[in-house]
Formats: structure tokens, sequence, C-alpha cells
């Protein structure tokens, strides 16, 4: 009898610069959330390298976390006996961000001492002489006179205590402020943040949809009011169903939920899995009456609600969000021709290792044996979304592991070997 000769296993770390390499690349597609995980993988094995500091504290800027931005900065600038002009910077665009105008100031001054003739001098003149005058910062901030600047600092001051967890002085700090200047807005909406911290549902709530009422696109308002009709679902529960109206849009802050639609003989088919990030409930913005499906929990879940009517009015006011949610849908679009594609030319197997990867890539998350899909999966859910039997993936996957392929248990699948599936996937018909 022949002894099996056992494979080595040879360890592979990447290292600081790998990750740089694929941050830049994922900053080249636009894809911030894919760069900034890169970039902290890079951070997290060469912290001191400056280069990498402040590359990832530009990203975290561009995604308007300016707080973290400044963080890293700051340790940056502790560490090194000589700052890099760019911190000063990039402190200075973060402060601006944060509204803490003064020290944008100083920030900036910093930086043109340090580097009078640098890549930034021109910008950071622009932005000196920005903030010192009046009318053009009422024109980029809204800010004109001293009650705005006070209004501005007063806000900032009860953020930073939000932050620290005083929410009690926060609140305070407002609602002095907003007995001295009960009309001011910008008072009014950090209030209405600060009693929500609070558990003051009814005194948000009520201030929150004052200023609707003056302002019906006011994000800040119907942003509180989203997070006031936050759902908590458990499993099984039913975020949206088939055929109810769709009066509501719904973002996954966390957990996973299923999208089933039911044919018109009761056979249920899934479509697809929804992960944070994710949207369920777009027909309450195409236009349709009712849910085309239904979207159940499979774990426990946080769902953030919007009306439709608010949701529009969100969009006509800030554009942005509604090119995000074209891209989405325009995403959601090309994953549906790929699948409608796959069931037309290609064989059982070819689309079971289709799915598979998919949802690997949707929801997987690495551990010592490989990637495993971050959910509960059975093997009639994946029969369902690759339009099989259930007697089919029993075969392919039992199949699949006894070549150590994928490793799966009950409602468990772990990709062990993706490139091997990913063969099977791409292998011509």
């Amino acid at each position: 009898m022949t002894k099996r000769k056992e494979g080595k296993v040879i360890p592979f770390s990447q290292n600081a610069t790998f990750y740089m390499k694929r941050g830049a690349k994922e900053l080249e597609r636009n894809d911030l959330i894919a760069a900034i995980a890169k970039y902290r993988e890079a951070y997290e094995r060469a912290p001191e390298d400056p280069e990498i500091s402040i590359a990832l504290a530009e990203i975290l800027s561009q995604m308007q976390r300016f707080e973290e931005s400044n963080a890293i900065l700051h340790l940056l600038d502790a560490a090194l006996d000589e700052t890099p002009p760019e911190c000063h910077f990039g402190l200075a665009c973060n402060y601006f961000g944060l509204q803490d105008y003064d020290s944008a100031a100083d920030s900036l001054e910093d930086y043109l001492e340090a580097e009078p003739d640098g890549i930034f001098a021109a910008d950071a003149e622009d932005f000196l002489d920005l903030i010192e005058d009046d009318d053009a910062m009422f024109e980029a901030t809204g800010l004109k006179t001293d009650d705005d600047y006070e209004d501005n600092a007063v806000c900032r001051f009860a953020r930073s205590l939000l932050a620290s967890g005083d929410i009690t002085y926060a609140v305070e700090e407002l609602e002095h402020r907003i007995g001295q200047k009960p009309d001011s807005v910008k008072v009014r909406e950090q209030l209405a943040i600060a009693y929500f911290c609070a558990n003051r549902m009814d005194d948000a709530r009520q201030i929150a949809q004052k200023l609707l009422d003056e302002r019906p696109g006011n994000v800040i308002a119907n942003s509180t009011l989203a997070l006031m009709d936050l759902e908590r679902g458990d499993r099984a529960v039913l975020a949206v169903r088939q055929g109810d109206p769709a009066t509501t849009l719904h973002i996954v802050a966390s957990g996973r939920l299923r999208v089933t639609q039911t044919t018109s003989d009761g056979q249920q088919v899934i479509i697809r899995y929804l992960g944070p990030g994710d949207v369920a409930g777009y027909a309450a913005l195409s236009g349709g009456e009712t849910h085309p499906g239904t979207v159940t929990a499979v774990d426990d879940c946080l769902l953030l609600g919007w009306n439709a009517a608010a949701m529009k009015r969100i969009m006509m006011a800030h554009p942005i969000i509604a090119m995000n949610a074209v891209t989405i849908l325009g995403a959601r679009y090309h994953e549906i021709q790929m699948r409608l594609r796959e069931r037309s030319t290609e064989n059982v197997e070819r689309r079971i290792a289709h799915t598979v990867l998919r949802l690997a890539q949707q929801a997987g998350r690495r551990t010592p044996r490989g990637v495993e899909i971050a959910f509960p999966l059975s093997r009639q859910d994946l029969a369902e979304m690759a339009g099989t039997t259930l007697h089919t993936v029993s075969r392919t996957l039992s199949n699949w592991e006894d070549q150590g392929i994928i490793d799966s248990g009950r409602r468990r699948v772990v990709v062990c070997k993706a490139q091997m599936l990913s063969a099977i996937a791409n292998e011509p018909s």
C-alpha cells in the first residue's frame, strides 16, 4: 500500500507595501470602502510610515470621517521628530470639515511655515483668505453673524460631549443656547440628536418634525426621525412582505436578510441575500405600488427606514444620494443579468459554483479553514438560488467536499479552495 504524501503548508504573509498597492488600485476604481480596508491593513503593519498614515487619513477625510482622520495624523505627529508638512494641511482640511475654523487656520499657518512653496501652498493661502473673509465664509458655511459662530461653537462642543458619553451635559448646553436663540436651526438639529441619545424620544421627534415643517428637505431632521424608527428584527421576522404597499425604504445596518418571491403556484424562490449597507424596499422609490418580494431576517438585524416621501425629498436636496442609489440599482441589475445568463447557458455544477462564490464574496469572512459564508445557508437555499434541486446540490457539494474544495455542515458552507471552485465556475460547458 502506497503511503499518501502530505503536502507542505507554506505560510505567506503580505507586507505593508502590498496592501498599499492594493489600496491604490481600489482608489483608481473609486471604491473607497475597499480602499480603506486595504490601507488599514497596511497601517496596522507599519503605523510609523508617514506615506501610509497620510494616505489612510486622506481617505477617511474624503469619507467625512474627520475625527478618525485627525486621530491618525496626530499619532503620526507625535511619533516623528519632524512632522511632514502634508500632515498640517490634512489637519486643516479636517478641522474645516468639523467647522473648527480657528484650529483650521492654525494648521494652515503651520503648513505654510513648514513649506511656504509646497504643493499645497496656494490652496493653504486660499483657505486662509476664505476664513478671514466674512462674505466668502457665509457663502461657504452659512455662518455670518456672531450668533451664527456662537451656535456653531456650541454645537461643536455638544458633539464632543456626546462622543465622550456626557449626554446630560450636552443637552444642558444646547437647551441653554436655545433659551438664548430659540430659532437657531443648527442648535435645534443638534438638540434633536442629543434628545435621541438621551432616550427622550418624544422631545426629539417634536423638534425634528417642526424642523421638517419649516424645511421638508432637512437631512438632519429626516435622519433623526429615521433613527427613531429604527427597526430591531429577530430571526425569521419579516421586514418587507410581498404584495404589501411599498411605502418604506430600508437600509441594513447590521445582520443578514433573505429576499424571496413566491410564485402563483406557491413555490418560493430565493432572489438574493442582503447584508450591512444593502437596501430593501426599492419599490418605494421606483413608483411600484407593492413590494415584489418578501425580505426576511436570517439572523438578528437592525434596519434603518425612511418613508418614500421623506427619501425623495432627501434625494432632491442632495443629488449625490440619488446617484448612489442609481449605482446600487445598476449593480443589482448587472447581477440579475449575470444570473439569467448562467441559468440559460451553464450546466448545473457551474451555476452552483457561481452561486457559492457570489455569496462568499458578498458575505464571506476569513477563517483558518477558508472563507465562511457568514450566515445560515441550507442546501435547499442554494438549490433555489442556483435553479436546481436539493438532490443535485447535495450530490455536488458532497463531491466538492471529497476534493477538499468546500467544507459544509448544517446550514454552513466554507470555501476552502476558492481557486478550484473558480475553475469549475469558469469551465466551458
